[in-house]
């Protein structure tokens, strides 16, 4: 058998020799060096958070924190096969730095979120969008108003049917809490930095039909013993109400009751448990059903949830469609021991369509 990456990364190889490299690099990406945690860090994905990606358990020796300016740089850390093959984990700023001071120099222990820190700030002149622009446009503005000038954006031809504003100064309007907002209204997943640190905002698509990107069965890559399944179905909605509270030429709304299969729907419960989602600027019917499907699907409160370990796995990146067990999930987050062999855990979710 060929030795590919996939082929380690799959088991199809039963034995791999792997490591983890850490970049230092300055604001604008360029390398600055290798640096070397003195223990294995652990970097977490939650697609729930507004900050999505973290790195916790990180120490420097007193020599190598003398190189590093925690304001200014970034740490891009690398999972490296030996196959040649690297796959970068994503780009992380210093978030909060400790030292400890010895008579030969400081000590640091910090912690490094990624560039959802930036997008957490809050706004510092008025951000706007007429009535007719597309959502894709609005989005792309608004990562450029925080100084991402290069972001992967899913296209759509929905445009907003009324004016939207966002003043500066009111509210704690965050780069973050705009996109979140003009994410709903487009039926995107939520804004993330993908494992390159690169913006990215794209649609959701319906599991059924989706081509997974990795797969995880029996007998295959899951860790004996790690599986915990559990669900919500008691207190999920299977009704979602969406209104366009700044609609001033008629009603619009629309109301989506998931699908009669799924085990909390109307047909098997027998009443409604109804969430009501305020969507101003929505603009026409067609777009409520599009924001009500999507916060569905990106709603926790309507999913089956599998958590399970297996062997790292460095490809996997945010809002994953996993194939679990021979069903679709969308993969909520994961954490993963920076070392060889280290453990890596997955939480999916499954949405009935």
């Amino acid at each position: 058998m060929t030795t590919t990456a996939d082929a380690m990364l799959d088991l199809e190889i039963l034995s791999r020799a792997e490591k983890v490299r850490f970049d230092l690099v300055d604001k604008t990406g360029t390398v600055l060096g290798a640096i070397h945690p003195q223990s294995a860090v652990t970097i977490s994905n939650d697609g729930g958070a507004q900050i999505k990606r973290s790195m916790s358990g990180f120490q420097l020796a007193a020599d190598e924190y003398a190189d590093v300016n925690p304001l200014s740089d970034r740490v891009r850390p690398y999972w490296v096969l030996s196959t040649g093959d690297e796959y970068s984990l994503g780009l992380f700023l210093f978030a909060e730095a400790s030292t400890q001071r010895w008579s030969y120099g400081r000590t640091l222990t910090a912690s490094l979120v990624d560039q959802g820190l930036i997008l957490a700030q809050e706004i510092s002149e008025t951000l706007g969008f007429d009535a007719g622009t597309t959502a894709s446009a609005a989005i792309t503005r608004t990562f450029e108003a925080a100084g991402f000038y290069t972001s992967s954006v899913a296209t759509t031809a929905y445009t907003f049917g009324s004016p939207l504003a966002y003043p500066a100064g009111r509210g704690g309007a965050t780069y973050a809490k705009i996109l979140d907002d003009l994410c709903a209204k487009a039926g995107y997943y939520p804004a993330y930095f993908d494992n390159d640190g690169t913006p990215q905002v794209r649609a959701t698509e319906s599991l059924a039909d989706a081509s997974p990107t990795l797969t995880y069965v029996d007998g295959g890559r899951i860790t004996s013993g790690t599986i915990v399944e559990s669900n919500d179905l008691l207190k999920a909605p299977n009704r979602f109400l969406v209104i366009d509270t700044a609609a001033t030429t008629g009603d619009i709304s629309y109301v989506y009751d998931i699908p009669e299969g799924a085990p909390h729907s109307y047909e098997n419960r027998g009443f409604r448990i109804t969430k009501t989602i305020e969507a101003p600027g929505v603009g026409d019917k067609v777009q409520a059903e599009n924001v009500a499907r999507a916060y569905y699907s990106n709603n926790p409160q309507s999913y089956e949830t599998a958590v399970w370990s297996s062997p790292p796995d460095p490809r996997h990146d945010t809002f994953d469609v996993v194939n679990y067990r021979g069903v679709n999930y969308l993969e909520l987050g994961w954490s993963l021991t920076c070392e060889p062999g280290g453990a890596h855990a997955h939480t999916g979710s499954r949405v009935y369509l």
